[in-house]
């Protein structure tokens, strides 16, 4: 799958999963995982062209009530 755009790697995750082709769809997820990994929540955003619906307080308290979860280094 090296070389593979996202989109097309997003697309074979979709087949795979429709199709029940349980390896290769854990294939495509690992590799949409990796385009992930190491990325703020902002970069992951941009990459998957998420907006988010919440308003800038709510997203703070989101972050603060979920603090473990944006520890580079993870839960201890």
């Amino acid at each position: 799958m090296d070389g593979a755009g996202l989109d097309t790697v997003i697309d074979l995750l979709r087949a795979a999963t429709f199709l029940r082709i349980e390896k290769l769809a854990d294939l495509a997820s690992k590799k949409v995982a990796g385009c992930m990994r190491g990325k703020t929540v902002e970069k992951i955003r941009e990459i998957f062209n998420i907006e988010t619906d919440y308003t800038k307080e709510e997203e703070d308290e989101v972050r603060k009530e979920n603090s473990w979860a944006f520890d580079p280094y993870g839960p201890n």
